[in-house]
């Protein structure tokens, strides 16, 4: 048995020990861990562990309750005289009964010593990594579970900077700690994402983390690309979860033949609902009823009225234009207090009650949205895209910009910002924008410069127009690419370069698009 596998075997017995079974769980979905017998040595921990799986939070806290403390009432204590293990599970228990009333329990003991939250963060600035590898902190406990339960437990009170910091410390010394990444995964963005890759170690954690933020953030970074030619050459490689994550990366990228392919394997072979909520995200903006019905069909039957099942009925009575079926699916599985799994979708409930016409609750639940996803960008274009549509295209902007800075490498985002700065009459920060979203392949963006020439009585327009026409009339004979831009626009394109075009090439361009017509249905 290498070290290596000896010091993952020695890791997951601490998960379990710690009753952290997500995260053990979750290196058996990567195929890291092994199936392997743990036991607990005979006491109150191996009972604290019992009741802990029976979901008897307040038994867990009263059996570990350390021997020195006089007070009843519950609190955060990280005493000296108890092991680290019953430490943590007692505390974490305490972290999930507040979770479920709904409450925080203010302040925290460390060694008998009582601390105000706000003291949390300079109390964090003593946390570091020896050359040896090993934390070490003056006047603060040394073990990374237990640093790792003070700032989940007291995130508020900790400046983003020192939040991250620290998680990457942590991901050092626990590089098979899927809980941190997760952290790391809410907080991270594209422009700052390398600070935190460099950090990790094992290279199937790597690769795991930029498929997790690629599905579940939209940050695609360059690495990702050469992820999705690993698996062209070698699928055999990756896990059933990782193809998971894939099928929202092909989609993100246009891929949508591949996408859907490695979705039907997934789903096929996953015996959990793996990244399924990804999936009918993806079978919505192509609008396949058929496909997306039948996902839920799976989902119920597999796994009954679980939130994933409120979560793909929400997306299927949107695709059925059901604006209020889909908000009270969604509704069903959002917490305003918390942090969930699917707080992404306070966006689909802004969208629905943007179609009802329903403005207000539109920004409010895009305003809910910002607060648990800050550093999302979709967030923010979800709510620019709403002021835009109402004409109010100085709040739009900003929101926009907010996009740029989270995600510099979307188009629609430069795409977004360049028709805020045309409606206010900023053309050339209009135009820098759009050339950068045409760079980065948006055919849409050399429309939109063709129509800026034009207003602007300025000849460029032609070669921007048909360049325009040279992508948005091309046809595939697979899914690969949806054709680009409507059939008015094209028309209308069509229409202004007759008069400076010769006629045969106006003829090839009404040719195809009579053909793309017919292939449309229009």
């Amino acid at each position: 048995m290498t070290e290596v596998r000896e010091g993952i075997n020695a890791f997951t017995k601490e998960l379990f020990i710690r009753c952290l079974y997500d995260p053990l769980e979750f290196l058996f979905k990567i195929n890291i861990a092994v199936e392997s017998a743990y036991t607990i040595p005979p006491g109150k921990m191996s009972r604290a562990v019992n009741l802990f799986a029976m979901k008897e939070y307040y038994q867990v806290y009263s059996i570990l309750r350390c021997t020195e403390c006089t007070s009843m009432k519950i609190e955060y204590n990280y005493c000296t005289c108890c092991t680290s293990a019953q430490v943590f599970l007692r505390n974490y228990s305490v972290y999930i009964l507040t979770s479920i009333k709904n409450t925080r329990e203010p302040g925290f003991k460390i060694d008998r010593i009582y601390y105000e939250d706000d003291k949390v963060d300079k109390l964090l600035d003593r946390v570091e990594l020896s050359n040896e590898g090993v934390i070490i902190s003056n006047e603060l406990f040394t073990d990374p579970f237990l640093i790792y339960l003070l700032i989940l437990t007291k995130k508020k009170y900790i400046s983003s900077d020192k939040y991250k910091k620290v998680l990457c410390v942590l991901l050092k010394v626990m590089p098979y700690f899927w809980d941190i990444y997760k952290l790391l995964g809410n907080s991270v963005t594209a422009t700052d994402c390398d600070s935190v890759l460099k950090n990790i170690s094992d290279p199937v954690m790597e690769r795991v983390f930029i498929l997790y933020i690629g599905c579940r953030k939209s940050i695609l970074i360059p690495r990702l690309k050469r992820i999705m030619e690993e698996y062209e050459k070698n699928p055999e490689e990756f896990s059933i979860y990782e193809e998971s994550l894939l099928v929202a990366v092909f989609g993100h990228y246009k891929k949508t033949k591949k996408s859907l392919e490695v979705m039907e394997k997934v789903v096929d072979s996953s015996v959990g609902w793996y990244n399924f909520d990804q999936f009918s995200n993806i079978l919505y903006s192509l609008k396949d009823t058929e496909k997306l019905s039948s996902l839920l069909f799976t989902v119920f039957d597999r796994f009954g009225n679980l939130p994933i099942y409120n979560y793909v009925s929400g997306n299927l009575l949107a695709l059925k234009s059901d604006h209020v079926g889909s908000i009270e699916e969604f509704q069903k599985i959002l917490q305003d207090e918390f942090i969930g799994e699917f707080d992404i979708a306070y966006i689909f409930v802004a969208q629905e009650y943007f179609h009802l016409k329903d403005t207000c609750s539109a920004i409010k639940a895009c305003n809910l949205a910002i607060k648990k996803n800050y550093n999302d960008y979709r967030v923010w274009l979800s709510m620019a895209q709403i002021y835009f549509s109402i004409e109010m295209h100085e709040y739009s902007l900003h929101f926009y910009r907010k996009c740029a800075e989270l995600s510099p490498s979307i188009s629609a985002v430069y795409e977004g910002l360049g028709q805020c700065f045309d409606k206010l009459g900023r053309e050339e920060e209009a135009i820098r924008c759009y050339k950068k979203c045409a760079d980065q392949g948006s055919v849409k963006a050399l429309c939109l410069l063709g129509d800026l020439f034009f207003r602007q009585n300025n000849n460029q327009f032609i070669a921007y127009y048909k360049e325009y026409l040279s992508h948005a009339l091309v046809l595939e004979n697979n899914l690969e690419h949806t054709p680009e831009g409507s059939v008015k626009t094209i028309e209308r394109v069509i229409e202004v370069l007759e008069a400076s075009s010769d006629p045969s090439t106006v003829l090839e361009w009404r040719k195809s698009l009579t053909l793309l017509k017919h292939c449309l249905g229009a």
